[in-house]
């Protein structure tokens, strides 16, 4: 048994040289979707950070809810109206729009009171640009209020005039 001697012209030599290169290069390198799609460390560290953040999101609603008295007014705003709602029994398309406004008030209200936070951390004291954020986040409030009334009027309105 002997073993026969090949020679490669410089083509194919260039070829196959290049071709175990890009094979080493992405064994080495595999693109993002192949490393997402068979790692399922990755994956499981994606969810744990969606549900890390749901717990977040859930503690700033309870903190929001228990400290601050602009949501506390908001919230008992809001249940007056969702009273309202069932006492009149709106339709579908005005419980839709309600629900809107309310989530835009407490939405709102909720940005502006973390926008204050910040502020109050930034400078403590008394200063006329830190006045100003202030209000203009305030001013944003004022524009979701103007909406949610106007909102609340086109609802009930006709219940109150006829």
């Amino acid at each position: 048994m002997g073993f026969e001697v090949c020679y490669l012209s410089d083509f194919q030599s260039i070829f196959i040289q290049s071709h175990r290169t890009e094979q080493a290069y992405w064994e080495l390198n595999p693109p993002f979707f192949a490393t997402f799609a068979t790692k399922s460390n990755v994956m499981s560290g994606f969810i744990i950070g969606r549900i890390k953040g749901i717990k977040y999101a859930v503690k700033g609603f309870f903190l929001l809810l228990s400290t601050e008295n602009s949501i506390k007014t908001q919230s008992a705003i809001a249940l007056v109206f969702t009273g309202l709602g069932f006492y009149f029994e709106i339709n579908r398309v005005d419980w839709a729009l309600q629900v809107f406004a309310l989530g835009l008030i407490l939405s709102v209200e909720s940005l502006n009171t973390a926008v204050e936070k910040v502020c109050d951390f930034v400078h403590p004291d008394h200063h006329e640009k830190i006045g100003l954020i202030k209000d203009i986040a305030a001013g944003a409030v004022a524009f979701a209020a103007l909406t949610a009334f106007i909102i609340a009027l086109l609802i009930y309105w006709p219940f109150f005039i006829g």
